[in-house]
């Protein structure tokens, strides 16, 4: 049985089946039936969706990663994909949440000469 399931599915509606069938899969290898199962597939679905709508505008040209990993404690989902950010500081959307922001810039110190020893 696998103990990590990671692959890239293309931002487009073909990802669902795709992601669907892994999560079927490797509930099936870990011993998972009926509800465990369906909850599973419904997490993956809405991941997978969500990347695909939101961050590709379901237009394709990109990837979202799928990744599933079973441990002693049940399966844990990972959905990452590199399109479109959610929001940009100073962007159409305002400025990013209070706490989100990018820390301010350190100046560093003016390097100063160490004496010489004699």
């Amino acid at each position: 049985m696998p103990g990590r399931v990671s692959l890239a599915l293309p931002a487009s509606a073909s990802a669902m089946p795709l992601a669907e069938a892994v999560a079927v899969r490797l509930c099936a290898e870990a011993g998972v039936e009926g509800d465990g199962t369906e909850r599973l597939v419904a997490a993956v679905r809405c991941l997978v969706a969500f990347s695909v709508e939101r961050s590709h505008g379901g237009a394709g040209g990109g990837d979202v990663e799928l990744g599933l990993e079973l441990d002693e404690r049940g399966i844990a989902v990972d959905v990452h994909d590199w399109g479109v950010p959610m929001r940009r500081a100073g962007g159409p959307d305002g400025p990013l949440p209070e706490g989100l922001e990018a820390p301010p810039t350190r100046r560093a110190a003016p390097a100063r000469a160490l004496p010489r020893r004699s």
